[in-house]
C-alpha cells in the first residue's frame, strides 16, 4: 500500500492506552514528545513498481473494506503517472459492496477518474435495486465474468504485449471474493504471478 509521496513531514499524535495491546507498544521504551519515527512498508502486498513497470495496465477490484488500501493504490498510481509525463496506462477499479450506506470515498474515486485520462471506476452495489438517477457506473450485481472481460478489453493503446502480459490485478476484500475472481481472471488469461491479493483472514 502506497500513498502519493509528500515531502513537507506532517505531525501526528500517538497516544499510548495503558492495560491494551496498541502500536505504541512496539515503539522504543526512549521514544518522547517531539521524536520522530519513520514507517516503511511491510508485508507483500503493495504497489511500488520501478520505473520500467509504469507502463502496465492496472486491475483494481475491492470489496467493502477492501477499498482502503486500493485507493492508496491509486492515488500513488496517478503520482507516478505525472512523474512520467507520458501516455498513460489503463487504470480500472470494479468496487463492489451490499449497499449505498456500505460505499466508501465514492468522491474521492469517482474525481480520480473523473481527473486522470486512461481511468474507469464502476461501482457495483450487490443487495439494493437501481436507483434511476444513477449513471452507467452503477451497476447492481456482483462482479462477473463479463464485468472482469470488458476490463481486460480497455487495454492502453500504447501497449504492445498481450493483456496476460501486460496486466497487473491487485484485490481486496472478503476471501471468497478473492478466490472468485482469482479464479475468473486466470481463465481469462491473466497469469497467477500479475495477480495481486490481500489475504489478511
Amino acid at each position: 500500500m502506497f500513498k502519493p509521496l509528500r515531502y513537507i513531514p506532517k505531525p501526528y499524535t500517538v497516544e499510548r492506552l495503558y492495560g491494551k495491546l496498541n502500536f505504541v507498544c512496539f515503539l522504543p521504551a526512549q521514544c518522547k514528545v517531539g521524536d520522530v519515527v519513520s514507517v516503511r512498508v511491510g508485508g507483500d502486498y503493495y504497489y511500488d513498481p520501478a520505473p520500467a513497470e509504469c507502463t502496465r495496465d492496472l486491475l483494481f477490484i475491492a470489496g467493502g473494506i477492501g477499498i482502503n488500501p486500493i485507493l492508496s493504490m491509486m492515488e500513488h498510481h496517478v503520482y507516478l503517472q505525472r512523474l512520467q509525463k507520458g501516455n498513460s496506462p489503463a487504470c480500472q477499479l470494479l468496487y463492489s459492496t451490499k449497499s449505498l450506506n456500505d460505499l466508501l470515498f465514492h468522491d474521492q474515486l469517482a474525481a480520480l477518474a473523473q481527473h486522470n485520462c486512461n481511468m474507469f471506476v464502476d461501482f457495483h452495489i450487490t443487495t439494493e435495486k437501481p436507483v434511476s438517477t444513477h449513471c452507467d457506473t452503477f451497476k447492481y450485481h456482483r462482479i462477473t465474468q463479463a464485468d472482469l472481460q470488458l476490463c481486460l478489453s480497455r487495454r492502453s493503446s500504447s501497449s504492445s504485449v498481450s493483456t496476460s502480459d501486460n496486466f497487473s490485478c491487485y484485490l481486496c476484500g472478503p476471501q471468497h471474493m478473492v478466490d472468485d475472481i482469482t479464479s475468473t481472471l486466470q481463465q481469462l488469461g491473466i497469469h497467477l504471478n500479475n495477480i495481486n491479493a490481500e489475504k489478511w483472514w
